[in-house]
């Protein structure tokens, strides 16, 4: 729609311009002596005529393969019930916060502005029931924003407490482990880390320490059975470490390296899906603008990176499950637009990327 509203702009730029050149013509060959003209109205009108095909192809160059001018995804999260449909939700280069529903085997239902209080700079949601989902943004100050909402609503905003001890908050993930349970998992600007939680309809609790050994960047959350929460970050050193919360324990582990270990560059974004009881799998943007990936099923060992061959150099992911063994991939490449690819048991993953429909105006700008 965007696109083809610039292109009847252009075209009626271009008669309205050839209008009034062919109308000065008119009126102003009388006063011009007749050897000039035989000289230069040829050069001059094939000139006009370069210049005006330039701006075209420029047009064209500009907004006719990447995504619309106005809407250019920046950090992308998921969430879902596992019931066949996944809501994805980005943040747009304008600090907007827009959300978009996947049904499977191939339905968008179409981009929805949440009308965030400010300027959005990252984004996590979590599933905490069917057709029920707890929304989470962090603005240019650092402030996290949070809200319930159902398919179709825009959320009413409220605020998370804020934890001066890691600075202002620049990334976010989110988790539910139990009925009635959410947590956050925070990244400051110095790289702190830190947590904080609730249950249904109890205030929040006040912010863990981390406990990072190094600086981080991004982080993400997993749940791969019951009785188990994995935190995963991403150091500013480009190396992933994890550690993990035993509910019969009561206590989160020392971090460790091993679930990074084999990759063959830096990683600067990841996350995390379960899609089986005691299953996750790590997926890693590297600083080359691939894709890794790795699972790990519970009582053996990781097995292999492998690569998810990348069309153009990404920097933002979110994995989700939509159903039992449905994997779904979104990647945010450099220029703004969303990638798609999917997995399905026994048929692996789908052959090539597809681009997710980019909305037509910039809806996601902050209210």
């Amino acid at each position: 729609m965007a696109h083809r509203g610039r292109t009847v702009a252009i075209s009626a730029a271009i008669l309205t311009l050839t209008t009034a050149i062919g109308a000065g013509t008119n009126l102003l060959t009388p006063l011009v002596p007749v050897e000039w003209v035989g000289r230069y109205a040829v050069p001059l009108m094939i000139g006009v005529v370069l210049a005006i095909g330039a701006v075209v192809l420029l047009n064209q160059r500009s907004h006719g393969t990447g995504p619309s001018a106005t809407f250019r995804a920046k950090r992308v999260a998921s969430s879902s019930a596992r019931d066949g449909v996944m809501d994805v939700f980005t943040v747009t280069a304008t600090g907007g916060l827009v959300a978009n529903r996947y049904q499977e085997p191939g339905h968008w239902s179409g981009w929805l502005d949440l009308r965030p209080n400010g300027q959005a700079v990252d984004v996590a949601a979590v599933a905490t029931g069917v057709d029920r989902t707890e929304i989470f943004y962090v603005d240019v100050s650092g402030q996290i924003w949070w809200a319930e909402r159902s398919a179709g609503e825009r959320p009413h905003w409220g605020r998370v407490p804020g934890n001066p001890r890691i600075g202002r908050v620049i990334a976010l993930a989110a988790l539910s482990g139990w009925p009635g349970h959410r947590e956050i998992y925070a990244v400051g600007d110095h790289g702190k880390v830190a947590h904080t939680w609730r249950w249904h309809d109890t205030a929040w609790h006040a912010w863990q320490p981390g406990d990072s050994p190094v600086p981080c960047r991004d982080v993400a959350l997993s749940v791969p059975s019951a009785d188990l929460l994995e935190c995963f970050t991403v150091g500013m050193d480009g190396r992933i470490r994890h550690r993990w919360f035993h509910a019969s324990e009561g206590r989160w582990t020392e971090w460790i390296g091993r679930a990074g270990e084999g990759l063959p560059n830096p990683v600067v974004a990841i996350d995390v899906l379960n899609g089986w009881p005691d299953h996750q799998e790590i997926f890693a943007v590297r600083t080359d603008g691939k894709i890794s990936h790795r699972d790990h099923q519970r009582g053996h060992d990781w097995k292999p990176w492998r690569d998810r061959s990348a069309p153009v150099p990404f920097m933002d992911l979110a994995a989700g499950v939509t159903s039992e063994g449905h994997l779904e991939l979104i990647a945010g490449d450099r220029d703004g637009s969303l990638w798609q690819r999917s997995y399905a048991d026994g048929v692996w993953w789908s052959e090539r990327w597809q681009r997710v429909p980019a909305a037509s105006a910039d809806i996601g700008a902050p209210a």
